[in-house]
């Protein structure tokens, strides 16, 4: 599916809201880097909302946008709420990691080890 520059609106951030049970949450730092991004490469990922300017992704993309003091930002507009399967799960939440570590203890065949993950730890093979 692809959308066309028509479809992206510029809305202010006062008009989007987040979504209540959005299952992803994003620490300082990740704010800190999605804002680095931004300044770096701009704003290259539209936020998509519902009709009622609720946030279904681009969560961490408007909290970096207020701290850059942004008054819009880019939107496409979905008819109807509905939340993506990325929303139910989010990748660093400690549900995902007690999924990896379930998963993992299946491979194993015992215990879930105690292993610090190393910085390619989620990288797709």
């Amino acid at each position: 599916m692809m959308f066309t520059p028509e479809q992206i609106t510029q809305w202010p951030l006062d008009r989007l809201f987040p979504y209540a049970k959005n299952a992803r949450t994003h620490s300082e730092e990740q704010v800190a880097q999605i804002a680095a991004s931004m300044a770096e490469f701009g704003f290259t990922n539209p936020c998509l909302v519902d009709e009622h300017g609720v946030l279904i992704t681009g969560h961490g993309q408007v909290l970096a946008a207020r701290m850059h003091g942004l008054e819009t930002v880019p939107v496409i507009v979905q008819a109807g709420s509905y939340t993506t399967p990325w929303d139910t799960i989010s990748i660093n939440s400690p549900e995902h990691q007690r999924r990896v570590d379930a998963a993992e203890s299946k491979v194993v065949g015992h215990e879930v080890l105690n292993v610090e993950p190393t910085p390619d730890a989620h990288q797709v093979i």
